[in-house]
C-alpha cells in the first residue's frame, strides 16, 4: 500500500482520535487557565511615578473603577524585572480578587522606567518601592493608611526597610531572605558548584576567594591605614591561579575597577543586611519559605525570623513548604497556575484579615 494510503487508513482509524482530542483538550485548558491567570482582572490603568530624577512606568489595576481601596505594592525580585512578568500577573490577579488594587512596575532601567540599572544599589531599589508607596497615598481611590508591600525573593530584601520608612500596613515576603545579602550569595554560589559536582575542597576555595574580595573591598573603603595596592596585587595574582580550577569556569570571580567608587556599589550590596528593620517591624509580616531552596538558606532564614519574634514580641508568621523549590512552582498544579497548593489561599487570607483588622 503507498504510503499516503497507510496515512489515510491511519487517520479513518476512530482511536486516533482519541489522543488527538486529548492534546487539543489539554491545550485548551491550559490556554483557559493562562487566560485566568495573566489576563489582568477588574480596572487597569497605566500610571507613572517619580523618585528623585527617575520615573517609574507602570500599572495600577483595581477590583474597579470606584474605591477607595487597600492596596499592595508588588517589590521585585533579582534581574532587569518588569511588571509584565507571569508572576507579577499571577499575583496582582490574586490580591484584586481579595479587594486590593495592585501597584507593579518596570524596575529603573528596565522596560519604561528610566534611570541606571547596572549602577543602581540595592537601597536605590529600596527608594523606588518607598516612591510607589507615596504615590498610592496621593490618589483619593486608595485607602493611605491600608498600603502593604509584596516581597519577591530579592523584593524579601527591600521590603522591611520600606515598611519602616514608609508604615506600610503589612508585608508579604515570598523566598525573602532575612539575612544579609552576602551571605545569601555564598549560599547559592555553594548549591551551584555542587550541582556542577565540584569537589568539597575546591569550593570551600572559591568562597573563601570569593569572601578575600568582598573584604578587600570593604577595608579598602573603610580603613585609611588599609594598603589596597599590595593586597589588590595578591588577590589578582590567587585569581590568575585559580583559573586552572575545575570550579573557576562556573564561577569567574573578577576585581571590579580599583577605584572607590566601583568598590562602595559592591560593598553596598554585600554588606546590606535586613535584620535592623526587621526588629524595627511593627507591622505584621508574612514570611513564605521553600524547604528545598537552593537561592536562600531556608532553614536559617526561619530560625532568624523565629528569633526576632521572640525577642520583640513580633506580628510574625512563617509558612514553610517543606517539599517546594525558590518559585514555590509545581506542574503539577497548572489550574493553580503552576504554584504549590495552599500558597494562594494562605497569601490571599492573610493579606485579607490583615486590611479587615486595620
Amino acid at each position: 500500500m503507498p504510503k499516503v494510503e497507510k496515512l489515510r487508513s491511519w487517520f479513518r482509524t476512530p482511536w486516533v482520535f482519541i489522543p488527538l482530542a486529548l492534546v487539543v483538550a489539554a491545550l485548551l485548558f491550559v490556554g483557559a487557565v493562562s487566560y485566568y491567570h495573566l489576563r489582568y482582572t477588574g480596572h487597569t490603568e497605566p500610571i507613572e511615578f517619580s523618585n528623585d530624577t527617575v520615573t517609574l512606568a507602570g500599572v495600577l489595576v483595581k477590583p474597579g473603577p470606584g474605591g477607595p481601596y487597600p492596596a499592595i505594592v508588588v517589590v521585585h525580585g533579582s534581574g532587569r524585572e518588569s511588571r509584565g512578568l507571569p508572576g507579577y500577573r499571577v499575583h496582582t490577579n490574586l490580591f484584586v480578587r481579595r479587594g486590593f488594587a495592585v501597584l507593579s512596575y518596570d524596575k529603573r532601567g528596565v522596560g519604561e522606567s528610566t534611570g541606571d540599572f547596572d549602577a543602581a544599589t540595592i537601597r536605590d531599589f529600596a527608594s523606588d518601592a518607598a516612591a510607589a508607596v507615596r504615590y498610592l497615598r496621593t490618589r483619593s481611590d486608595i485607602q493611605p493608611n491600608a498600603i502593604g508591600l509584596f516581597g519577591a525573593s530579592e523584593g524579601g530584601w527591600i521590603t522591611p526597610l520600606v515598611a519602616v520608612e514608609e508604615d506600610a500596613a503589612f508585608v508579604i515576603n515570598k523566598c525573602g531572605p532575612p539575612l544579609p545579602w552576602g551571605e545569601t550569595v555564598l549560599f547559592e554560589d555553594e548549591n551551584e558548584l555542587v550541582a556542577e559536582g565540584i569537589a568539597k575542597s575546591d569550593i570551600k576555595h572559591a568562597l573563601a576567594l570569593r569572601r578575600r574580595i568582598w573584604e578587600h573591598y570593604r577595608r579598602a573603603i573603610e580603613d585609611s591605614t588599609f594598603a589596597v595596592e599590595p593586597d589588590r596585587e595578591a588577590i589578582e595574582a590567587e585569581i590568575e591561579r585559580a583559573r586552572e580550577s575545575d570550579w573557576y569556569s562556573k564561577l569567574p570571580l573578577e576585581l571590579v575597577p580599583n577605584n572607590r567608587e566601583a568598590y562602595a556599589e559592591v560593598v553596598d550590596w554585600v554588606y546590606y543586611d535586613p535584620r535592623p528593620y526587621l526588629e524595627q517591624l511593627e507591622v505584621p509580616l508574612l514570611a513564605v519559605l521553600a524547604g528545598r531552596d537552593v537561592n536562600i538558606p531556608s532553614e536559617r532564614s526561619a530560625a532568624t525570623l523565629e528569633a526576632i519574634k521572640r525577642s520583640g514580641d513580633k506580628h510574625f508568621t512563617i509558612q514553610i513548604y517543606p517539599h517546594a523549590g525558590h518559585s514555590l512552582g509545581s506542574w503539577k498544579w497548572p489550574h493553580r497556575a503552576g504554584y504549590i497548593p495552599g500558597y494562594f489561599e494562605l497569601i490571599g487570607g492573610w493579606a485579607e484579615a490583615r486590611v479587615s483588622r486595620s
